[in-house]
């Protein structure tokens, strides 16, 4: 550019503009962008992740023992009790 001035005032124009978008709220969509060092570190995580007939029957045999669970409790959920409990230290 000729006129530094007006480049300053272009780049000003463009910072205030990136700043104005990354303020904005937005909605999350559950999304992540997962970036690997290697091809072998991508191998690693499929075949650990990999669905076998095993994992899908543990998988489905949980859902149904939920399920069944949550049908035959008398009580409704006891959304009255806080789960902060969980949490709490061991010395509080």
């Amino acid at each position: 550019m000729k006129n530094p001035s007006l480049f300053d005032e272009r780049m000003e124009k463009l910072e205030n503009k990136l700043l104005d978008e990354t303020l904005k709220p937005f909605k999350p969509s559950g999304h992540a962008f997962v970036c690997f060092d290697s091809i072998k570190s991508v191998n690693l995580v499929l075949q650990h992740f990999k669905l076998t007939p095993a994992r899908y029957a543990k998988l489905l045999g949980n859902q149904i023992k939920e399920k069944v669970s949550s049908c035959i409790s008398t009580s409704e959920r006891d959304r009255g009790q806080s789960t902060f409990k969980k949490f709490e230290d061991q010395e509080g």
